[in-house]
């Protein structure tokens, strides 16, 4: 997927801040947005040298279980919620997983990134983001200056999933190898 054929994929229209958001965010928002719409597996861009098949084939094979990544490692989760960071071994990570679409944890995974978006929508417009890794008070490449960019680093991605995950953690299967971490910025 590509911005020249991203429009052959969209269901319901992006959120109309989405073309203000930092390149990192943009994939944030696509990420929840595929996953809610199309299901799929998705992986930072690390090695992988396993088969998805078998994972995908468990997940699907589950009526009862939504979603399949590996488990949380300690130190890994970014969550608003306490209790999600105590009981990060319950999750799975933000970095390779598979989802089936339309579950309640994608739905209310979208509810939350537009109910943010919708809040920020002004801020965005005003703001924004002038780097491909732009975030809230980052130091603009080149300028020194100081963004005034109105997202945080994870606040649409990992750190507002892993507590939805924590949520409906019954729903979960913790299966897949942990994502090789070295290298990982």
């Amino acid at each position: 997927i590509t911005p020249k054929n991203l429009n052959k994929y969209i269901i319901e229209p992006l959120h109309p801040g989405y073309k203000y958001l930092s390149e990192v965010h943009k994939s944030d928002y696509l990420r929840a947005y595929f996953m809610h719409y199309h299901g799929g597996g998705y992986s930072d861009i690390k090695h992988n040298n396993f088969s998805w098949i078998p994972y995908f084939k468990k997940l699907y094979n589950n009526p009862d279980k939504w979603a399949i990544g590996y488990k949380e490692i300690s130190g890994g989760v970014c969550a608003s919620n306490k209790e999600t960071i105590k009981n990060y071994n319950k999750i799975f990570g933000n970095g390779m997983y598979i989802f089936k679409k339309n579950t309640p944890i994608t739905s209310e995974r979208m509810k939350k990134l537009h109910n943010i978006l919708d809040k920020k929508l002004e801020l965005l417009k005003k703001n924004p983001s002038s780097f491909s890794r732009d975030f809230i008070g980052a130091e603009i490449p080149d300028t020194g200056e100081i963004s005034e960019y109105p997202l945080d680093w994870a606040e649409i991605g990992g750190c507002m999933l892993a507590d939805i995950l924590y949520k409906y953690r019954e729903h979960l299967l913790l299966d897949m190898p942990t994502i090789n971490t070295s290298n990982y910025l």
